[in-house]
C-alpha cells in the first residue's frame, strides 16, 4: 500500500493503477459520478 489518496476532486483515477481488494467498481463509480461532485 502506497498510502496515497488518489481520490482528488476533479481528477480521474487510472483504473489500471488502482487495485481494488475489498471493493468492486469504486474507481469506475468515482470517475463517472463523483469526481465533479
Amino acid at each position: 500500500i502506497d498510502r496515497v489518496n488518489r481520490f482528488i476532486p476533479g481528477q480521474e483515477i487510472n483504473e489500471y493503477r488502482f487495485q481494488e481488494k475489498h471493493t468492486h467498481g469504486l474507481v469506475k463509480w468515482w470517475n463517472l459520478h463523483l469526481k465533479n461532485a
